[in-house]
This record gives C-alpha cells, structure tokens and sequence, in this order.
C-alpha cells in the first residue's frame, strides 16, 4: 500500500507520529504564606522526587544593605511537600527576615517577594481567627488579582468562595504617599469593618445600586500603616469585586500599586538604636587575652557565636567577621541593635497556651520550631501551637556588654577578632 511513497515522505510520517517533548513545569506564582512557608502553584505536575531534592537547601535573597558580605544570604529549607495532585509545592523555611527578593532553587519558579494581601474567608459562623480559607492576594483589586493568580489550584475556588454567604477579611501593610491622603474602595458586598493606622470609617451605601463604598483618610509620613477591611460575602446576586484607589489633594486619582502593599506579618525595616557617639581608642589589645575573654565565663561570646569552629550558633559565625574593621566590630559589641545580621532576626512567639518566647528562629521540619534565647536555651515548638510570630528590631545579644568588659577588655576582644 506504500508503494512509490519516497523515502522523504515515510521520514515524514514517523517524525509526525513521534511525540514532541513536553515543556518543563512552570512555576506560574509564587508566594510566602507566613514566615515559616512558601507555595509555588505550577502550570503541571511536578516531579514527585522534587520536594526530597529540596529539603536541606536554601532560598538566596537580596541584602537590602548593600554591604559586602562573606556569603550569600540564604533561608534554609527544612521540609517540602507537593499538593494539588502534584501541581503545588510548598516550602517550610526559617523565618524570612527581610522585605526583599527571594530566589527559590526550584527551576521554573521566579523570585518572589513579602509584598502582597493576606486574605481569609469564612462561613457566616466562622470565628475571624479561625477562618476556613486563607490566601495570598498580590493586590487589593480583585479582578487584577485573579488575572494574576488565574492558574494556581490553590485560588481556583476563589470566586466560587465568595459568592457564597461568608465574610472576607483582607490584610495588608500599605505605604502612602507623604501627606494627606484618602484610599477609595468600592465592592459589590457589604464592608462591615474597615481600618487604616488609626482611622475606622463607615461604608458609604448607593441606594440606587448594589455597590458599597468607604473613604479611609489618613495622615502618611511615609511610613506602611496596617489596612483591614472585612466584607460580607454573597449578600447580592452580583459577582462579588473589589475596586481600591488612592487620592490626594492636588493629585489625579490613581490605583493602588503591588508595590505599595506589604504581607502583614513581613518584618518591618530600620533599626532601634543608632551608633555610640564617641569610641575609644580600639589599636593595641592582646589577641591572646581577647581569646580567653571569647570562650570564657566574663564575656560568654561563645556561648551564641562560633571561632574556628568552637562556639554557639544563635549569632553570626566570628571567625571572619563580615566586615574587618575595629570602628565596626567596636559598634556591634556596644550598640548591637544598630546592625542587625537578617539570618539572627529575634522573634517573639506567642503560643495558644499564654507562653511567650523570645530568641532566634529556625525550622526544625514541617511541624516544628526552634527557639534560641538570649542564654543559649533552646526551646522545641510545634507550629500549630503558634498564634503569633512577631520579627523584633532589638538584637538578642544584651546591650551594656561594651561598658560592663570595659575599654581594655574590648580592645583585646577586638584584637582577637582582628587576628588571621
């Protein structure tokens, strides 16, 4: 039946009969949940091999500082997991300690960022803490969100959520220009509530039409104020939208930028104390004394860093300091809250049961923590016990070390630190 097809022509049919390879999975958003997890929502399945592979390595991020560095900062995976029928892959790491870019060693998968809206939705009888629905926004305006989020599983039933009867509550950080300035929203549902920094105002009802709307004004000095505003859901046969603008005097009215908002759990930046007013003489001091006072009871440095290879980890590892110089190593000993390193970021976490701890924070696996306070003590948590994990701008390490040790002990630790 082939006969007189040319050679040419059977080739052609075989590569038209050979299946083409198929795209690599592509990652079509990413997001932190909280502090503690990252989910990556993929085009098509991941392979189930991949969360093994990831566990013990790290997220890159950007240093907001711009100061050279010994290595790159890094968020430590300690436990990854696949849903979705494979299409979600989430991330348990150490806590995320900066506003910044993160890189994910997932290929396919982009940078991410804390920016972004904390949405949760309930039942009309759900409790506001314990809603049956949460997730991550990347912007206050619903239809733009959903473009955005249009292929992630974990948003899928988002519209179908909201046009049930329930009440959404969004959260958000969001930076104002300087000055007077009124955020505008408009929604189809029913605002029961709203907050901006200090102001609360009442929903603005159009008799004529099923659309609600509430001005919130406030006084911005540059500064990211705490924005809530809860809606009930499914109170009309309308789709349920949410449209968010910003206005200020003298200016035309304008959306509200991703850029603008910010995860309300993301910790805040600046510091809490500024460098001492006057150093003393730092040159001199005897290495080998400096030595004595590292790994000895008078200063107990030690007990929270390390020197080639000896010593604690709830602070930064000393045996290169980071930047080699005695005006700055002077300044971390006396005002340790001025420069904190992002990887030792102190957290308080408040636990259901009224315990409060306080120290440096690392994932454990997918259900635990660690917490290491100030002396060195480690406490072991487990994550669903938590009710609130607040990033500190204080530094762990006790402030008064400077004046206590004295000027001769200090140059002699510092010579120390200096010694190759």
């Amino acid at each position: 039946m082939l006969e007189g097809w040319c050679t040419t022509c059977l080739l052609a049919l075989v590569l038209v009969g050979q299946s083409r390879p198929s795209e690599p999975p592509h990652a079509a958003v990413v997001w932190a949940v909280d502090a503690l997890e990252v989910v990556a929502a993929f085009d098509q399945p991941l392979d189930p091999k991949t969360p093994g592979s990831l566990v013990g390595q790290a997220i890159s991020y950007d240093d907001l500082q711009g100061q050279a560095k010994s290595s790159p900062r890094k968020l430590r995976i300690a436990a990854a997991r696949l849903e979705d029928d494979g299409h979600t892959l989430i991330l348990v790491t150490d806590p995320h300690p900066r506003n910044t870019l993160y890189h994910p060693p997932i290929p396919g998968a982009g940078s991410y960022s804390l920016s972004g809206v904390q949405a949760d939705w309930g039942e009309p009888d759900d409790l506001p803490e314990n809603p049956r629905w949460s997730l991550w926004l990347p912007t206050l305006d619903l239809d733009e969100a959903l473009r955005d989020v249009k292929r992630s599983r974990r948003h899928a039933s988002l519209r179908e959520r909201l046009a049930r009867p329930g009440r959404l509550t969004l959260a958000t950080l969001v930076t104002l220009p300087v000055g007077q300035a009124t955020l505008h929203l408009e929604t189809t549902g029913s605002i029961e509530d709203a907050l901006l920094g200090d102001t609360q105002a009442d929903p603005i009802t159009d008799g004529k039409t099923p659309r609600h709307a509430l001005d919130l004004a406030a006084e911005s000095r540059g500064e990211p104020l705490y924005l809530s505003i809860t809606i009930k859901t499914g109170a009309t046969k309308t789709p349920f939208d949410l449209h968010a603008s910003l206005s200020q005097k003298g200016a035309p009215t304008q959306a509200i930028s991703a850029n603008q908002l910010l995860l309300p759990w993301a910790p805040a930046r600046g510091t809490t104390s500024s460098p001492p007013a006057t150093t003393p003489t730092l040159e001199g001091g005897d290495a080998d004394r400096g030595r004595t006072l590292f790994f000895g009871d008078q200063a107990k440095c030690s007990q929270c860093h390390a020197h080639g290879g000896k010593g604690g980890a709830v602070g930064p590892d000393l045996t290169r300091p980071r930047v080699l110089d005695r005006a700055w190593i002077y300044q971390s000993i006396a005002t340790p809250s001025a420069q904190i390193e992002p990887e030792f970021t102190t957290y308080t976490v408040a636990l259901k049961d009224g315990q409060v701890h306080s120290g440096v924070v690392r994932a454990l696996d997918a259900a635990s923590i660690q917490v290491v306070d100030s002396n060195a003590h480690p406490a072991v948590i487990k994550r669903d016990q938590i009710v609130r994990l607040q990033p500190s701008a204080t530094s762990i390490m006790p402030v008064g070390l400077a004046a206590a040790l004295g000027d001769p002990a200090i140059r002699d630790l510092i010579a120390f630190l200096m010694a190759r």
